[in-house]
């Protein structure tokens, strides 16, 4: 009777304990899934802000601080809006710059456009949206900020084999003696030539895949912000980078700018 009791008792507490853990469990993974979420979020919360319709703006001899304000407010605290003043001064850019522009059914990336614009008619202003950040600076500003970025461009440099040194050969003479000797057969292939690539091969391959890296690299660079790349010039050249990492990578360190143009939307790691 005593075991039948404790029995009972043991079942009930950890029956107990076990709904328990469930339910801490459960709660851990709810709100690991609402922090993820929340990191998903933030990092393409500044590009949903830029891609936000916008019914109508009209403004007429407004201040640049007016556009932050309505940025601001488009944000819904979700997105910081950066202006680096101490660089945008360097183009004669400040809060009481006058701004004047009415449109209608467009996006806040096009009303925006057209404020950079107004403010800086020689391009020298810019923004970039990056995660959760808007960052308003001149253009210098950002190229000097260089991030690295590791490739895989391995499908850019496939190449189809040369099967003209390497496929089998069909012997149908071969093959029409193994059909009429029965069950078993001859024991002989009918398949002959091919076999495994000499070490002759594998180098050629190699060399080969090497150039067309150094390809691949010459056309980046003479194609995405030529000037941007440091191509070892003597008193010449940017501050970008780019080399070949294996026979499958390139490694690129520069601004976000020639990022997006390589692969893309930027994200943080």
């Amino acid at each position: 009777m005593r075991k039948g009791i404790f029995a009972v008792m043991l079942v009930a507490i950890l029956g107990y304990s076990s709904l328990a853990f469930g339910q801490t469990s459960a709660r851990k993974a709810t709100a690991a899934d609402s922090a993820a979420s929340r990191t998903r979020l933030a990092k393409y919360a500044a590009r949903e802000l830029l891609r936000k319709s916008v019914a109508e703006v009209s403004w007429e001899e407004d201040t640049f601080e007016t556009v932050i304000d309505w940025l601001n407010d488009l944000g819904n605290d979700q997105v910081n809006i950066v202006p680096k003043w101490g660089q945008l001064a360097n183009e004669g850019v400040d809060v009481d710059s006058p701004v004047t522009l009415k449109l209608r059914n467009t996006t806040v990336a096009k009303v925006f456009n057209e404020i950079i614009e107004q403010l800086s008619e020689e391009g020298r202003i810019t923004y970039h949206a990056i995660d959760n950040n808007l960052e308003i600076a001149t253009k210098q500003y950002f190229d000097r900020k260089l991030y690295r970025r590791v490739y895989d461009v391995s499908d850019l440099l496939f190449q189809a084999p040369d099967m003209g040194r390497s496929a089998p050969t069909v012997d149908l003479e071969q093959a029409s003696r193994a059909g009429g000797q029965g069950g078993g057969g001859s024991g002989q292939s009918i398949f002959g030539g091919g076999g495994s690539s000499s070490s002759e091969d594998l180098t050629e391959e190699g060399q080969e895949v090497e150039e067309r890296l150094e390809a691949l690299r010459t056309l980046i660079q003479d194609t995405i912000s030529p000037e941007s790349w440091d191509r070892g010039e003597v008193g010449g050249g940017g501050l970008s980078r780019i080399r070949m990492y294996g026979q499958r990578n390139i490694v690129v360190l520069a601004p976000i700018e020639i990022h997006e143009e390589i692969a893309g939307f930027f994200v943080h790691d």
